[in-house]
């Protein structure tokens, strides 16, 4: 039986290191797994982007 500290996590997307969660946009699709310090910038970013794409579609 394996036990979970044995499991490898995948690495971050941005700099390679431990990752520490799995970040989801808001139609529930995986951005990817990220560290902490970049986690922040990445769900930042893709806020950013979902609020152009609302603006252009004349949602908002």
């Amino acid at each position: 039986m394996a036990y979970l500290k044995s499991i490898a996590k995948p690495g971050c997307n941005s700099c390679g290191g431990q990752s520490a969660k799995e970040l989801f946009n808001l139609r529930n699709v995986s951005l990817g797994f990220y560290c902490l310090r970049h986690a922040e910038r990445a769900l930042r970013t893709q806020r950013e982007h979902e609020q152009e794409d609302y603006t252009r579609e004349g949602v908002v």
